[in-house]
């Protein structure tokens, strides 16, 4: 992705704070139903329950020189790694205050069923959290071809994920890939040009 020269021309301009960046593997493989668990319950993702809260967070504040705190941590995901971002949120938000939902989040009509009907604290934890400004930003974005439906087809667009959200409660800023040169689909160039924008951001409240 190139995140190292991105994020290194930033900082020398001055455009994003000096940052600790980690870059997993997230793919553990959960299923639930035949489905990848992520796109039918946010609830249940291996990789954010199992590896990202007691593995990897622990880890890099004991070995690298990482601030602690929600208040320090911003997560950030594309493609599957934005359903692993998202799920984070509703699963613990006393561990990130900052939010990218790169090709976008991926909410869906079971997710929106399974959080309302057996989950609603988890709905409330996130208004909270923003209520009180200890999520300070989520941000979602996507490209052209995947804002019109011509990445995955008719009817699976960035839009259900602004809708559901309106649906919930739940306050984000929404920035169409379009605005900011990100025309392509679900690629390489997309999620570059997201984190050109995203990483300006953080850790500037």
């Amino acid at each position: 992705m190139r995140t190292n020269f991105i994020l290194d021309n930033l900082i020398a301009a001055g455009k994003a704070k000096p940052m600790i960046v980690v870059i997993p593997d997230a793919n553990v493989g959960t299923y639930l139903n035949g489905e990848p668990a992520p796109t039918s319950s946010a609830t249940n993702d291996q990789f954010v329950q199992d590896e990202l809260m007691p593995a990897i967070i622990p880890y890099i504040e004991a070995n690298y020189p990482a601030l602690p705190g929600a208040q320090n941590r911003a997560i950030a995901g594309l493609s599957l790694g934005s359903v692993n971002a998202r799920d984070a949120m509703f699963m613990d938000t006393d561990q990130f205050a900052y939010y990218g939902l790169f090709s976008w989040g991926f909410m869906t009509p079971a997710i929106d069923t399974d959080l309302v009907q057996n989950h609603p604290q988890l709905i409330s934890n996130v208004i909270k959290a923003e209520t009180t400004k200890k999520i300070k930003l989520l941000w979602i974005s996507a490209g052209g071809e995947e804002i019109s439906g011509a990445v995955f087809g008719p009817g699976v667009t960035v839009q259900s994920t602004p809708a559901a959200f309106d649906q919930l409660g739940i306050t984000y800023t929404y920035d169409p890939g379009t605005a900011f040169g990100a025309i392509y689909g679900h690629v390489w160039d997309t999620w570059r040009k997201d984190l050109l924008v995203f990483a300006p951001q953080l850790f500037q409240h």
